[in-house]
């Protein structure tokens, strides 16, 4: 039987455990939006709501949301929206489909990776394949565990996350597609170039299938590395210097694409200094993620959305120290079996779940997480796999020894049974903390309460916006208490202050954000607000000239000063920075009504009623009233 045929049995049983994953994920379906990036993502994203042809130019150029570069994700949010409307069930429906899609790859997938040619099963020895019996029982395993797993709850139920379930199942259709290639490519057929050829057609089909997964998260930068894995075991690939020659060269597009995907994301994201973070505390902390994760995977208790970063990292600590040992141990593990011509399925297995997991452990960090369990969906396939293996060779050697062979085929459906059942319990019972943002940041407080800073953060917000000041107040105070070196923090409790009319600390607040940060352009807009509005209308000025100086297209920064500008009566001044406003937001019918107001103060009525007639037509009924004949009015 050959590597890229998929038997009808494997077929149905992928589609029976797709189809079994979409069903433990359907009371996500009654989850609401949560406030951490799905305002910015769906329900406050105004380029979402039509797609139009602006709409996918804003979708292929903006790098604004999150730091990330996935135009196709945006697009898949935008058929949502025209498909489903503005509620959240339509995202949530397509988030669970894809899940169920992307573990019927992963089932399939796994079928083939252990009928690939020269497939090394430890235990058995390097090249005997597993037999059809183990090859269901291994793509069973890891099907139930990829689809049942309460670790993929974060991807799956979380809206934002669109983009890790997208660009996992190009990811997975690529490496299935790979597999095709790479097996028309067999016995020694290597002297036809990778481009020409019937095989060409695959290898192409792979190339798109990796493109749009680098266009739906750059995450994906690891498909490369991850087919040369793949082509070294079990595809058994490096052959003769011909063959390797073959194999390197047909990956340089690959690596090309993955090089400026990574210098796009490098780019747009921000990074956190190193002198905040020395590589030393980053190293270890992401050696503590790759055990981590393992662990959240053999024990999935205490799962949490967000992760703090620690404050405690030193190489000399128990928890720091003993990660550095396991992953050393696995390592020599892996070479040891190896050397006994046994290992190459561990080698294999490890070093896709770190080459995957490699772009998200921080050693670059990005945001304030030490690790999240989103970042495990792919690289769980690895360990999911050699657990899938494991059981299949326990049953293999069952099969050798006299046994009764019924007794042991209703043994396995039993422990596969108790297994998707177990997991699908713990993973309905995680989703329920997806249900709306103060569930959920109740829930990641409960269990974090003195590191979750960002937390407090989020639900301060939330609390603000309802207008529970108060409470607002509160969360704002302990998530600087517990980190006072985010700008962010002190601005929202700003927001809480001047809603309480406390101008005061209000102001000291959003002098601490700018002090943070000097090119923090929203805070000088508040606090020249504020200044304004206690009558110091030169600092206002000051704050406002600032953020037009940093940013010279900054649209809000002219129309603020114009405001301030025509309140002292500054009109011509006024006059210029509306019209400024306007040159760089010609549909700001704001800027149009109050350089009407300025030109109306200055004399110049007939300006005047053409700004008016402008902000009228653009819907502002103010405007309208003020669009009326001037003849006889006189100014108020």
């Amino acid at each position: 039987m050959q590597s890229h045929l998929i038997p009808k049995r494997v077929t149905l049983l992928a589609l029976l455990i797709g189809a079994c994953a979409i069903l433990v994920y359907l009371p996500a379906l009654n989850l609401g939006f949560v406030d951490w990036d799905d305002n910015n993502y769906v329900y406050d994203n105004p380029h979402i709501l039509t797609l139009t042809s602006g709409f996918i130019r804003w979708a292929f150029t903006t790098v604004e949301v999150g730091g990330n570069w996935h135009p196709l994700t945006w697009l898949s949010l935008g058929m949502d929206r025209l498909l489903w409307g503005t509620g959240p069930m339509g995202f949530h429906s397509t988030n669970i489909l894809l899940h169920g899609l992307n573990t019927a790859l992963v089932t399939i997938l796994a079928s083939l990776l252990i009928f690939s040619r020269k497939n090394a099963v430890p235990g058995v020895g390097e090249g005997r394949p597993i037999s059809g019996r183990g090859m269901m029982i291994t793509a069973a395993v890891t099907g139930i565990l990829f689809g049942f797993h309460p670790i993929h709850v974060e991807s799956v139920a979380w809206i934002s996350e669109r983009k890790d379930v997208l660009y996992s199942f190009f990811y997975l259709a690529g490496i299935l597609a790979y597999i095709r290639y790479a097996s028309s490519r067999s016995n020694g057929i290597v002297r036809e170039p990778f481009y020409r050829g019937r095989s060409s057609r695959l290898y192409f089909l792979t190339l798109l299938l990796f493109v749009l997964s680098l266009l739906s998260k750059p995450m994906a930068v690891t498909f490369p590395v991850v087919l040369l894995i793949l082509d070294w075991h079990p595809l058994g690939r490096f052959g003769s210097a011909e063959q390797r020659f073959s194999v390197y060269l047909e990956k340089l597009p690959f690596f090309a694409l993955s090089l400026a995907s990574s210098v796009v994301t490098t780019a747009a994201q921000t990074l956190q200094p190193f002198t905040k973070l020395p590589f030393l505390y980053r190293f270890l902390n992401g050696t503590h993620s790759l055990v981590m994760y393992l662990w959240k995977m053999l024990v999935p208790l205490n799962l949490l959305p967000f992760y703090p970063y620690p404050n405690d990292i030193s190489p000399l600590s128990v928890r720091y120290l003993s990660a550095l040992l396991i992953v050393a141990g696995i390592a020599v593990s892996c070479v040891v079996l190896y050397k006994l011509k046994r290992g190459r399925s561990w080698i294999a297995a490890w070093g896709y779940y770190l080459v995957t997991l490699l772009p998200v452990l921080g050693f670059i960090q990005v945001g304030t997480q030490s690790m999240a369990e989103r970042y495990a969906y792919l690289p769980s396939l690895g360990p999911f796999l050699l657990t899938g293996l494991g059981l299949a060779l326990v049953v293999e050697k069952k099969y050798e020894a006299p046994s009764e062979p019924i007794l042991l085929r209703y043994s396995v459906l039993v422990v596969l049974g108790i297994l998707a059942v177990s997991l699908s319990s713990l993973t309905v019972r995680q989703t329920g903390i997806w249900k709306d943002g103060l569930t959920f940041w109740n829930y990641v407080i409960e269990k974090e309460p003195a590191r979750a800073h960002n937390a407090y953060n989020n639900r301060g917000t939330i609390y603000l916006n309802r207008g529970q000041l108060e409470d607002a107040l509160r969360d704002f105070d302990t998530a600087i208490r517990i980190n006072p070196y985010y700008l962010i923090y002190y601005s929202n409790r700003a927001q809480a202050y001047i809603r309480l009319k406390n101008y005061t600390n209000a102001l000291k607040d959003l002098t601490a954000a700018v002090t943070l940060n000097p090119a923090y352009l929203s805070g000088y807009v508040y606090r020249a607000m504020m200044y304004d509005w206690q009558g110091e209308h030169d600092k206002a000025l000051a704050d406002l000239t600032t953020t037009v100086t940093l940013k010279p297209d900054f649209v809000l920064g002219y129309y603020n000063r114009g405001l301030v500008e025509l309140s002292i009566g500054h009109y011509d001044e006024a006059i210029d920075d509306f019209s400024k406003a306007l040159t760089l937001d010609p549909n700001s019918r704001e800027s149009y009504f109050y350089r009407g107001k300025a030109y109306l103060k200055s004399g110049r009525a007939k300006q005047a009623e053409q700004d008016f007639e402008m902000a009228c037509k653009m819907g502002d009924r103010e405007a309208c009233s003020a669009a009326q004949p001037f003849e006889g009015r006189s100014e108020e």
